[in-house]
C-alpha cells in the first residue's frame, strides 16, 4: 500500500465472528439509496424516505 501511496485503509470486522451469540441485521447505508428515490426524494434527508 505504501509503494501506491495509499494513506488510508477501510476493513470491516463480522461482530458476528468475534462474538457468535450476537445477531446480525442487515441495514442500508446512505451510498445504498437507490438511484429512483434519490431522485425522486432528493436523497435520504427527506422526509419521505423512511
Amino acid at each position: 500500500m505504501a509503494n501506491l501511496n495509499f494513506d488510508a485503509y477501510r476493513f470491516s470486522i463480522s461482530w458476528s465472528r468475534i462474538f457468535p451469540s450476537v445477531t446480525p441485521y442487515a441495514n442500508l447505508y446512505h451510498y445504498d439509496l437507490p438511484l429512483a428515490l434519490e431522485l425522486k426524494y432528493q436523497g435520504l434527508l427527506s422526509r419521505n424516505v423512511v
